[in-house]
């Protein structure tokens, strides 16, 4: 029995992950325990919400499934959570093994600095999840804007072809690929640094389009997005809808509209962005004329 262990951490880049050795998946699966009563849909869901920043362990089963555990669940914090909800409870300690063990974290290429700050983020108090309310009328009404409809990314219960495999640039340029698409790939050349100049620029690439925003405004052609920088760690963008208001979807989390303090986004300059603390810039998507893969 192998497990490939996922460090949910990015929301633009593929996130981090390592296959553990069989010792390693024998020793995490007996810290975790047997689950005794499978979960069901009824059941209270402690996953954790859409937010940016480190969101927990995504954990894989390769082969048959051991302890009860589903073949997909996640770690975080004292939580382990499967598909259907919540599975049961756990010592904090068996995240933090994981976060904590420099031979895992070196082959799953997280650096020094990285694991510091998921170490802290899992070590800190969580919130009480908040559903996100439904879009709400807005101060603009952008007809060439897409509409507010997180259901059709969010089928992270059903399998997850779309939520797994889009991130934050996808959903911000209504333009679904499987591929979590990187800004410049279609043109051959994506970014090199994670710097606004140079994220931007191979967007740019992609054909969308630069525009100087003091303002918030409808485009003529097209939606406006909004690109912020984690510097040198990862890139996240969001998007204005129809009613004028902005929604983001965190990595392979589901689509949300609310910022990382549970607030509807009505301008991604003063959201709470978490560890995305730099604003980069405002561009237009024209539908129809954009590349991405």
């Amino acid at each position: 029995m192998s497990l490939r262990i996922t460090f949910d951490v990015f929301s633009g880049r593929p996130n981090p992950s390592v296959t553990l050795t069989d010792a390693e998946s024998a020793d995490f699966l007996k810290r975790i325990g047997a689950v005794k009563t499978a979960a069901s849909a009824a059941q209270e869901s402690h996953t954790e919400p859409s937010t940016l920043g480190y969101r927990g362990l995504i954990v894989e089963q390769a082969g048959a499934s051991a302890g009860g555990l589903p073949q997909r669940f996640r770690v975080s914090s004292s939580a382990v959570d499967g598909p259907a909800g919540a599975l049961k409870s756990v010592a904090a300690s068996v995240e933090q093994s994981i976060l904590g063990n420099a031979s895992i974290l070196t082959r799953a290429g997280v650096s020094a600095e990285l694991a510091a700050v998921m170490r802290t983020h899992a070590a800190a108090p969580k919130t009480a999840t908040t559903a996100a309310p439904p879009a709400t009328s807005g101060p603009l009404v952008c007809t060439c804007a897409p509409l507010y409809e997180p259901n059709w990314w969010n089928d992270g219960a059903s399998g997850g072809a779309k939520q797994f495999t889009n991130n934050c640039y996808n959903y911000a340029c209504n333009y679904r690929t499987d591929t979590f698409a990187q800004p410049g790939k279609a043109s051959g050349q994506v970014w090199n640094h994670l710097v606004c100049a140079d994220v931007g620029a191979a967007a740019l690439r992609d054909a969308l389009t630069a525009t100087k925003v003091t303002t918030i405004k409808c485009p003529t052609e097209g939606h406006l997005v909004a690109l912020c920088m984690w510097d040198t760690f990862d890139y996240h963008w969001y998007r204005m809808g129809r009613e004028g208001l902005w929604s983001h979807k965190p990595g392979g989390m589901p689509v949300t509209n609310l910022d990382n303090s549970g607030q509807i986004i009505r301008d991604p300059r003063t959201a709470n962005r978490g560890d995305y603390t730099t604003f980069c810039t405002f561009m237009i998507v024209r539908h129809g004329h954009i590349k991405l893969l």
